[in-house]
């Protein structure tokens, strides 16, 4: 897992991620990628510390949440992507990263099973 990676998953920046990296309770990274030596994350490791230090990033079980995009919903709904956004009563997204738009992938299931 990348620091792009990890934003995504908790719903932050790049830049964010990077100083959450920094914290001396993260885990260190498993390996280094490339000769710039890109920081690369077990997905294990960082599910622990989300489920430890961000309880609000994980679902029931412990998990981390599964985040959808607009795509990814068009996707599971097999709507076109752009059609997504004028759904009606489609739930609010419960995260931003850069300009996209996240939601959560069990509240959109859940909202989907109640349109049938």
């Amino acid at each position: 897992m990348s620091t792009g990676d990890l934003a995504i998953r908790l719903g932050v920046t790049r830049q964010r991620a990077r100083q959450i990296t920094k914290a001396p309770d993260f885990p260190p990274p498993a390996a280094r990628a490339t000769r710039r030596g890109i920081p690369l994350w077990r997905g294990e490791d960082i599910e622990r510390w989300v489920s430890e230090r961000r309880p609000d990033r994980t679902d029931d079980d412990g998990g981390l949440i599964e985040l959808w995009s607009a795509p990814d919903i068009g996707k599971f709904l097999d709507v076109p992507v752009h059609t997504v956004s004028s759904l009606p009563d489609l739930p609010a997204p419960t995260h931003r990263h850069r300009k996209s738009r996240l939601w959560d992938a069990a509240t959109i299931r859940a909202w989907a099973a109640g349109r049938s």
